[in-house]
């Protein structure tokens, strides 16, 4: 089992949580102005283009306010069950806001990368977005996205890339950054298949963050 790896310090998750809180209700805002709706929308694009879908379940990581989840179920609007994981219950509540238009089954769960609410192969596609640069062990959070996904599930994960910008946000925010292929290595060390880094195109996220698509295998 993974979890007794996920052992975060908390004086620094509840500091951050703190953040999270005062700028849940500004947060959705900021991410539409910086563009990272549409990278994401780019990044599901990429899925539809490679993958036949499978939305029984999806799982959304640190959904924060949801928009990796928005842009996932604007392209699937059949998917079934949609499961949202936060640290933040402020940002919970906002996500559910912000998707509260989708005629999906909707689920909020409290708690940290490694719950045990998370049943092992019970998540046809795992949505991650900015979250393994907070994490202690960001191997051991691919390896534990790798266990919860059904075999052949997918993965789309999107994590901050070095640039001087990201060395501003990291100021406040306190996450890592990591090249590409750092995030590659990582994903195959973690069982990952068909690993496939995608670039945004245009504006802010072209600049700090990277795209991922990944498998897990039959």
């Amino acid at each position: 089992m993974l979890f007794n790896q996920f052992k975060p310090n908390y004086k620094d998750i509840n500091a951050l949580n703190k953040l999270y809180a005062r700028f849940a209700e500004k947060w959705h805002s900021a991410v539409l102005k910086l563009g990272y709706l549409d990278a994401y929308r780019f990044l599901v694009q990429h899925y539809q283009e490679r993958s036949l879908p499978v939305t029984n379940h999806v799982l959304d990581v640190g959904t924060g306010t949801g928009a990796l989840a928005m842009a996932f179920t604007e392209a699937f609007p059949a998917t079934k069950q949609l499961s949202l994981l936060d640290a933040s219950p402020e940002m919970l509540k906002e996500a559910q806001t912000n998707l509260s238009h989708i005629t999906c089954r909707l689920t909020t769960i409290e708690g940290l990368i490694g719950t045990e609410k998370i049943n092992t192969a019970s998540v046809d596609t795992l949505l991650c977005a900015h979250v393994i640069e907070h994490t202690p062990d960001p191997l051991a959070s691919l390896e534990w996205f790798h266990q919860v996904l059904k075999p052949n599930g997918i993965l789309l994960l999107s994590a901050s890339k070095p640039h001087w910008c990201t060395a501003l946000v990291r100021w406040r925010w306190g996450h890592k950054a990591f090249a590409p292929n750092q995030v590659c290595d990582m994903l195959i060390q973690a069982g990952f298949t068909d690993v496939t880094p995608i670039s945004y195109r245009s504006g802010p996220a072209s600049r700090m963050s990277s795209g991922f698509y990944a498998r897990k295998q039959q």
